[in-house]
C-alpha cells in the first residue's frame, strides 16, 4: 500500500502567510519547522489529502484541510502553494499555485573542471556598479555624486545577476544592493521589483529605498505590483509616512534627555503590537536624537526581531553616534537580524 501511495503522489506543499506572521506548520499531526517562519515548504508527501495546523506566536492556531489534487485528479512531483489570509472569522487557506518541482543535479555540486570556465566579466563593463569576485558580486556605494538617478546601465547590470539566481533570497540581496547604494527613480524601482515574487519581500525594500528614491511623488505607481488589497494599503503607509519624514534632519549633535527617552519607551511599551511601535517610530522621528545605549533600551521594548530591525533603521539617521551604530547588534536575537542590519551599514561606509 505504502508502494503504492509512493508512486502516486510525491508532491511539495508550500503555506505562507499574507500577513507575514511567522508560524510553525504541522502536517497530519508532524512538525514540520521547529522555529516560526512565515514561509513554510515541506518535503515530499505521499498523501493527496493533508491536514495541516498553522501555529501563530500569539497561541493562535489554525487547523484545515487541503488537498493536492488538479482538476480532482491524483498528480506527483508538483509544488503546490497556498496563502494562509486573515478574516472576520479567523483565517482561510487561497490556492495560489500548482507548478513542477526541479530535480537537484547529482551529484548536487559537479567535479571541478580541468579548464576554468567560470563566467568572467571585465570590470570596466560593469563600471562602478560592481565587481564580481569568486562569482559573487561586491557591491560600490555610488551615493556621493549629489542625487543623482543610477545610469540605466547599472539596471540592466542587476538584471543580468539576477537572472544568474535561482533562489529567492539571493534575487532579495542584489535588489536591496542595488537600492541601498545608489539613487533611483520610481520606475527603476518597480523594475527591479518585479524580479522579486513575495508582496512582503517588495514592501520591505521600498521601505529600505527611503530617500533613495528621487521622485517620491510617483512611487504610487508601484501599486500595480501588488495583488492583495492588504499590501497595497501598507503601500500606501509606506508613501505617507516618507512624505512626513521628508524634512529629517541629516545630522542630530545632541541627544536626547534620558528622561525624555525614558517615556518614550513607556509608550511603546503601553502598545499591543510591534507593528504599532515602529509606527510611533517613524511619526515621532523628527523630535528625538539618540545615543546607542538609548536606542538599545528603545529596541528592548520590541518582541520581534523583524520590527526591532525596522526601527533601529528608522533610528540610524537620528542617532549620535553612527559610526558606532554596529553595537546596537546585542539588542537582536538572531544572527540572521544583525547580518541585515550590517548590509543596511554598508551603504554609509566609504
Amino acid at each position: 500500500m505504502l508502494l503504492f501511495g509512493l508512486s502516486r503522489s510525491q508532491n511539495v506543499l508550500h503555506v505562507f502567510a499574507s500577513n507575514g506572521k511567522p508560524f510553525r506548520l504541522v502536517v497530519d499531526s508532524l512538525p514540520v519547522n521547529e522555529n516560526p517562519q512565515s514561509h513554510v515548504k515541506t518535503g515530499l508527501l505521499i498523501k493527496d489529502t493533508v491536514t495541516v495546523a498553522l501555529l501563530f506566536n500569539d497561541q493562535t492556531r489554525y487547523e484545515t484541510e487541503l488537498l493536492l489534487l488538479v482538476k480532482r485528479k491524483p498528480v506527483k512531483n508538483k509544488e503546490f502553494t497556498f496563502a494562509v489570509e486573515p478574516y472576520k472569522y479567523g483565517f482561510r487557506p487561497r490556492f495560489i499555485s500548482c507548478s513542477n518541482l526541479t530535480k537537484l543535479p547529482d551529484p548536487l555540486v559537479p567535479p571541478k573542471p580541468i579548464e576554468d570556465t567560470t563566467w568572467k566579466v571585465n570590470n570596466n563593463i560593469w563600471e562602478h556598479y560592481c565587481e564580481l569576485k569568486d562569482g559573487k558580486p561586491l557591491f560600490f556605494n555610488n551615493l556621493d555624486n549629489g542625487k543623482v538617478v543610477m545610469p540605466d546601465s547599472y539596471l540592466a547590470y542587476a538584471k543580468r545577476l539576477i537572472t544568474r539566481c535561482q533562489v529567492e533570497d539571493d534575487k532579495f540581496k542584489i535588489v536591496e544592493q542595488t537600492i541601498l547604494k545608489n539613487y533611483l527613480n520610481s520606475k527603476q524601482l518597480q523594475m527591479l521589483l518585479s524580479d522579486i515574487s513575495f508582496e512582503l519581500d517588495k514592501l520591505k525594500l521600498i521601505r529600505q529605498a527611503g530617500n533613495h528614491v528621487t521622485d517620491p511623488q510617483n512611487l504610487k505607481s508601484l501599486r500595480v505590483l501588488f495583488t492583495y488589497e492588504s499590501s497595497q494599503r501598507e503601500l500606501d503607509q509606506i508613501i505617507s509616512q516618507s512624505k512626513e519624514n521628508s524634512d529629517k534632519p541629516k545630522d542630530c549633535p545632541k541627544a536626547s534627555e534620558d528622561t525624555v527617552i525614558a517615556l518614550l519607551v513607556q509608550q511603546l511599551k503601553g502598545l499591543d503590537t510591534d507593528k504599532a511601535r515602529v509606527d510611533l517610530i517613524r511619526t515621532k522621528s523628527s523630535e528625538y536624537c539618540y545615543t546607542i545605549e538609548q536606542t538599545k533600551k528603545i529596541l528592548a521594548a520590541f518582541i520581534h526581531d523583524r520590527e526591532r530591525l525596522d526601527a533601529s533603521k528608522q533610528m540610524y539617521y537620528t542617532c549620535t553616534e553612527r559610526s558606532n551604530f554596529k553595537q546596537v547588534k546585542e539588542a537582536f536575537i538572531y544572527s540572521e537580524t544583525v547580518n541585515e542590519l550590517n548590509r543596511f551599514l554598508e551603504q554609509f561606509e566609504k
